[in-house]
């Protein structure tokens, strides 16, 4: 992760473009106690073009040197310190610039030059702005540049603007707010407020024009019209989507943001494509980068019209839509009209929720993961994931290309919790810790970007909205403000078309354990009517109507099971008996700890009229009839191999084992959940 670019720029090109005489510099880098071994400059000359300059570690201190032929430039610096890699965009002048880098705070400093000297008081307000988000990624340039950031970032300019209105920095740093497609007003207000020797320079005047053009794209506005060549060469009008909402998506193969937010648009396409919705996807992507443009169509699914010009931010739609950074994007309503702008993440499904209601979206149950792994080294190799879909295990691989992976299949399930390894977890004897493990939420009908930061096992995840919701109640629990069982279902009750809330019950009922049956049964009705059309999500209540079913005093449920020797055998079978119905599995310990207890009962009451009828939930025929042979069970045991999904476990609300039913001569439930020493006092009751 790239650290601290402060004030960035579209290009390293020289900012002012007024040519000048070659005068030196000279950057002086001090890296305080962290080791360093290099540093390199990345700018742009008008006589050289682009430079990367490389300097070597001496005593602690790196020295670059070089000319500059411009009135006003930029220096990028990348240095690695210690393990972590970072970038800082400072200005190149004439004279000695030094640069510090203070390890307790990790932030760098500038200072020498009267640019310079500017900007340093400028990144001291911005450091303390970015104080007061209290965010864990603060130190990240992305974030630095999201939305949420810059609505409030216009702040600090305006605060440095009015004690540096001669300032370069001020007018540069109103540039690329502007440069982001922020608020026209705010822009125009601050340009005025700096001087006129600012205002009629070159920077001030082109950004005189993009706040023109910001003013003249306004939600009402008549969205320009364009023609732009498809994937095939053919052309493309905007004014052929008149009649239906339209997205016009700006977008590139380059931009990590803008791949992220392609889940929501293909969610957003497929489902509302046959109810008057389009969307147009412009890449801004270069002339030498057409093969990729169509791979990463293919690759993300993108089925929609995908148009380009294949001149990066000189496209002619570019232009006249002011785009200067991307994502970006404009939804227009049947007339042509813009009535929304810059839509993100689920605020695009939102808004179209509201202007063509009563669209269910449709999942196909299939899903896609294109993740990629932050790393200073190459990581190759396999990756491995592992999930539950419909209580059923599943497992796949995948080879590490470029850091980046991909996996794709398809669920019964509304989502999956998925385990990514990078490490096969069933190797045999292997010992210690996973090599790397990470866990998210991945939802059905939905591409999800998963990124791995050095530290494999903390992610960022796009394109899942259950993982989101995850993350909030996380969060939630983490402040502990209620009992934890009152925070179960106070989020269920808020977010009850999740798939996470049901995550939430099945928790409490099947591994918590402490919500009584009623109480659960009366959270299950809070979950949409959506939700309960999962086959496990309905297994859920099935299970705990099975719980309610079977209580001491009522009836035991009838049921029908195949023995070893594949003849059926009835509970009815046992009418006027005393049988004990014990549930266990090859792979159950507690159960197989169990079974000589269970032994020595029938053995000391089988001649007083006991008979246990073992019900095995196996999903293996060869394992279960193993540990019948190898615990020595005499008695009948019936199975038909389906596991928790077993008709009969469901009937009677099992969802852990080893459990049992004590049931009366007159079918009724008369004990429940015999253990041990308990087995045979209850048994020695009965059969006095």
């Amino acid at each position: 992760m790239l650290k601290h670019i402060l004030i960035a720029i579209t290009a390293l090109a020289p900012i002012q473009l007024m040519a000048q005489a070659e005068k030196p510099f000279t950057v002086k880098i001090a890296c305080g106690n962290e080791s360093a071994e290099k540093a390199e400059l990345i700018h742009f000359t008008l006589s050289k073009g682009a430079r990367r300059d490389t300097a070597f570690a001496n005593n602690g201190q790196i020295t670059l040197k070089g000319t500059v032929d411009a009135e006003r430039q930029k220096g990028q610096l990348l240095i690695k310190l210690g393990q972590q890699q970072h970038s800082y965009l400072f200005y190149l002048e004439p004279g000695t610039i030094n640069i510090k880098y203070d390890p307790a705070t990790q932030k760098f400093h500038v200072a020498g030059t009267p640019l310079n000297n500017d900007l340093e008081a400028y990144n001291q307000l911005f450091y303390h702005f970015l104080d007061t988000l209290h965010s864990d990624r603060k130190g990240d340039a992305n974030y630095q540049f999201s939305p949420l950031v810059m609505e409030k970032k216009i702040a600090v300019v305006a605060q440095f603007a009015k004690t540096h209105r001669n300032s370069a920095v001020s007018l540069d740093a109103l540039n690329e707010y502007a440069i982001r497609g922020k608020d026209a007003v705010k822009a125009e207000q601050l340009l005025k407020q700096l001087s006129p020797a600012l205002q009629k320079s070159a920077i001030g005047l082109e950004l005189q024009n993009r706040i023109k053009g910001m003013n003249t794209l306004q939600i009402g506005n008549q969205a320009p019209n364009f023609t732009i060549p498809d994937t095939e060469g053919k052309n493309v009008s905007l004014s052929s989507f008149k009649g239906k909402y339209v997205l016009v998506d700006f977008w590139a193969t380059w931009c990590v943001p803008c791949i992220a937010e392609i889940p929501h648009l293909v969610k957003a396409y497929d489902t509302y494509k046959n109810n008057r919705f389009d969307i147009v996807s412009i890449s801004l992507d270069r002339p030498d980068s057409k093969a990729l443009w169509l791979k990463r169509i293919k690759e993300y699914n993108m089925t929609w019209p995908q148009v380009s010009e294949l001149k990066w931010w000189n496209g002619t739609s570019a232009l006249l839509y002011h785009v200067n950074s991307v994502p970006a994007n404009f939804l227009l309503d049947p007339t042509g009209k813009i009535i929304a702008m810059n839509l993100r993440g689920e605020q695009l499904a939102q808004k179209l929720a509201e202007l063509i209601p009563g669209v269910v979206p449709k999942t196909d149950g299939k899903f896609t993961i294109n993740g990629r792994i932050v790393s200073d080294t190459a990581v190759t190799g396999k990756i491995y994931l592992s999930y539950e879909d419909n209580d059923q295990g599943q497992r796949d691989s995948a080879e590490i290309i470029n850091n980046t992976y991909h996996f794709s299949g398809t669920m019964k399930d509304g989502a999956i919790r998925t385990v990514i390894t990078l490490e096969d977890r069933r190797l045999p004897n292997r010992q210690g810790r996973f090599k790397g493990l990470a866990q998210c939420y991945i939802v059905a009908g939905q591409t999800t970007t998963i990124t791995h930061s050095p530290r494999f096992s903390d992610l960022e995840v796009g394109g899942s909205p259950v993982q989101n919701d995850a993350t909030a109640f996380e969060a939630l629990r983490r402040k502990h403000e209620v009992p934890e069982k009152e925070l179960y279902i106070s989020f269920i009750a808020k977010h009850p078309a999740s798939w996470y809330s049901f995550a939430l019950l099945e928790e409490r009922v099947i591994r918590a354990g402490d919500m009584s049956t009623e109480e659960a049964d009366s959270v299950y009705q809070l979950l949409s009517a959506d939700l309960k059309k999962y086959e496990k999500v309905h297994n859920l209540k099935l299970l705990l109507d099975g719980r309610k079913a079977t209580v001491i005093g009522n009836k035991a449920p009838d049921f029908s099971q195949h023995d070893l020797n594949d003849k059926i055998v009835r509970l009815s079978d046992y009418k006027g008996k005393y049988v004990l119905i014990d549930f266990w599995a090859s792979w159950c310990h507690p159960c197989r700890a169990e079974n000589p207890n269970v032994t020595a009962a029938y053995h000391k009451y089988k001649d007083k009229g006991l008979n246990i009828l073992s019900i095995s939930l196996d999903g293996s025929r060869d394992k279960w009839l193993e540990a019948v042979k190898h615990d020595q069970l005499e008695w009948t045991q019936v199975s038909n191999l389906q596991g928790f999904n077993d008709e009969v476990a469901v009937k009677y609300g099992i969802h852990s084992i080893p459990r049992n039913f004590l049931i009366g001569p007159d079918g009724k439930i008369v004990a429940m959940d015999l253990r041990g020493d308990d087995l045979d006092k209850q048994l020695g009751n009965f059969f006095k």
